[in-house]
């Protein structure tokens, strides 16, 4: 499957949400999905476009910034000139382009998966209106989405956007990479926890 994925910040940006999506896109590939991150170039030392087999992230010059959000005037021209060619478009949630993204997604007839990570709180001078727009820019792409998935069930019920689309909800844990066993090191471990309290 072909996979769209928009989000407003990716790798190398570090936070909790960009950790999140570059895993998935990892999961993803690895599962045989051909992957496309559209997001933004939070450094101009990053390149516009980098491609590997599996995996193409491409990345739009930033005009100006509405607090945390990124706005790229690139935005509408590179959706219609990546949407035709993927199969399912993920929009990463916090994020105020995902009005534009969700009604063109929509408009196109492909499916629509919203990620929602968070519920967006900015403080600052605009800091209200900034978390009045993104809030209503995600109910906006949570109402048109086909599916949402969130990381757990008590978030969904107690998010002021989430709480009103339970019924498209799946709460899927973020995925986890395990990395090769050590048994020297698990027997360290048990060692210094004590028997039967944790499973390692």
């Amino acid at each position: 499957m072909k996979i769209l994925v928009v989000t407003s910040y990716y790798s190398p940006h570090i936070s909790g949400l960009t950790l999140y999506v570059e895993k998935l896109c990892r999961v993803l590939v690895n599962l045989g999905h051909q992957v496309t991150v559209l997001t933004n170039q939070h450094d101009s030392s990053l390149k516009l476009k980098e491609a590997s087999p599996s995996l193409t992230i491409v990345r739009l010059p930033i005009n100006f910034h509405l607090s945390k959000s990124p706005v790229s005037f690139s935005l509408p021209s590179a959706l219609f000139r990546l949407l035709g060619s993927h199969d399912l478009i993920v929009t990463i949630l916090p994020s105020l382009e995902s009005v534009l993204v969700s009604t063109l997604a929509r408009l196109l007839g492909k499916k629509l998966l919203a990620i929602h990570l968070c519920d967006p709180i900015v403080t600052g001078k605009f800091g209200f209106l900034t978390t009045f727009a993104v809030t209503l820019a995600n109910f906006f792409a949570c109402f048109l989405a086909h599916a949402i998935v969130t990381l757990t069930q008590d978030y969904a019920d107690h998010s002021p956007v989430l709480k009103y689309f339970l019924s498209k909800v799946t709460p899927i844990p973020p995925p986890v990479e395990v990395g090769k066993q050590n048994s020297r090191e698990i027997r360290q471990i048990k060692s210094q926890i004590g028997p039967a309290k944790y499973t390692i």
